[in-house]
């Protein structure tokens, strides 16, 4: 590979828990290139890529070590997700999904009901977090109802998380406001739900990212949880990964598919440098596109070791000395996450601009451009998160200001 090894795979944790997870994650490289074609057409992973990220024990990563899971460190999350996006963005982002959902599932269902979802199992979690749905009491559970977008990875899921707002029958008039009602995640079987074959896109069209909807589904209590009191959640899980909390949990495996989409955008605009010759000659012989390009692989390689820099250091104090995140640690991680996709959008359009027409016809390095400008449009990604992020550097931000997935709030 023409991108120096010494440099993009620096800052890497070695931990004995998973040090196999990097490997089989590699490993996995000329499976999930050669099913891209058919996720591609089909709008959804093939099972076979599916089937060789469950042999793995990828699905497991942030399932605890209790229960049967791997429980990986940070950086090692952040490396796998970013080797499987660098084999397949569509794999990444389905990936990253699954496991951000599964570490959810432990951190709030009772120990019971996460035993019993994710206990020795390969289990593939999809679904939105947002309220978009509503619950209506019933019994000891509730009537859920609701239409939700962004099914990334539903096509193989077991269950979804379902996000909707506690009401009850008297006050859904049709004008249901959301304001000042409790909000509950609601875990639900696959099978329980309707799925729209409505993902034609321009990017990620391999996650499968469909709309689904649920109608008058009864949930168990149980089989419910809130999650706007997370600070109470984390310090019961003191000294473990699972108090980096839901904004950090996030965080790390959403960074993870950028970096891995902007090395392989390199590397493909490499290879075509090599053979690819214009009216000027062959174009990786051209003084211009060795800067240029060389000034990509740069920022790439400062950007990753970056984050690996916050991440060890976050690693160290949360989990190894048992501290919990402050505002300007969750700053770090979301300055990480938003710097790591400007750069991995920079890096895809040079890469995709400089292919000189290569690039127009459906390629890797057409997917990476199309997969990071989609990527790019996740709500945690937006102007206004960075322009928090500068906010709390300058420590502008009001006493009780905490971070949430759409910036920095004050409670």
């Amino acid at each position: 590979m023409v991108i120096s090894d010494s440099i993009l795979q620096s800052g890497k944790v070695i931990e004995n828990q998973s040090v196999n997870l990097l490997k089989a994650a590699q490993s996995m490289f000329e499976l999930l290139d050669s099913e891209a074609t058919i996720a591609e057409q089909q709008f959804h992973l093939t099972n076979k890529s599916v089937e060789a990220m469950k042999k793995a024990g990828l699905y497991k990563m942030l399932v605890p070590k209790t229960i049967g899971g791997i429980e990986a460190e940070p950086c090692r999350i952040l490396e796998v997700i970013e080797e499987i996006s660098y084999a397949y963005g569509s794999a990444g982002w389905c990936l990253l999904n699954s496991v951000f959902h599964s570490a959810i599932v432990n951190i709030f269902a009772t120990k019971t009901v996460a035993t019993e979802v994710l206990a020795n199992r390969d289990v593939v979690i999809a679904g939105q977090l947002p309220p978009k749905g509503i619950a209506i009491p019933e019994a000891d559970g509730y009537r859920l109802s609701g239409n939700y977008t962004f099914g990334s990875g539903i096509s193989q899921a077991d269950y979804l998380l379902c996000g909707a707002v506690i009401s009850d029958r008297d006050s859904l008039d049709g004008n249901l406001s959301r304001d000042n009602l409790e909000n509950r995640i609601f875990l639900v079987n696959r099978n329980a739900v309707r799925v729209d074959r409505d993902w034609q896109v321009l990017g990620l069209r391999g996650t499968g990212s469909f709309n689904f909807s649920v109608s008058d589904l009864y949930v168990r209590a149980d089989y419910s949880f809130p999650i706007d009191l997370f600070n109470e959640y984390a310090r019961k899980l003191y000294g473990t990964v699972y108090a980096l909390e839901n904004i950090g949990l996030s965080s790390l495996c959403l960074t993870g598919f950028a970096l891995g989409i902007a090395r392989r955008a390199l590397h493909e605009n490499a290879e075509i440098a090599k053979t690819k010759k214009t009216l000027h000659g062959l174009v990786g012989n051209s003084p211009t596109f060795q800067e240029k390009f060389a000034s990509a692989m740069v920022k790439l390689s400062a950007a990753r070791s970056y984050c690996f820099e916050v991440w060890d250091s976050v690693t160290r104090d949360i989990i190894e000395n048992g501290n919990f995140l402050d505002v300007e640690q969750k700053t770090l991680l979301r300055l990480c996450l938003h710097h790591s996709y400007q750069v991995a959008l920079e890096v895809c359009n040079f890469s995709y601009i400089t292919s000189h027409r290569d690039a127009l016809r459906d390629c890797p390095l057409q997917r990476c451009y199309r997969d990071i400008s989609s990527a790019i449009q996740h709500v945690s990604l937006s102007n206004e998160i960075l322009q928090d992020c500068g906010k709390s550097l300058l420590k502008l931000y009001s006493p009780g200001s905490e971070w949430t997935m759409h910036g920095l709030d004050r409670f």
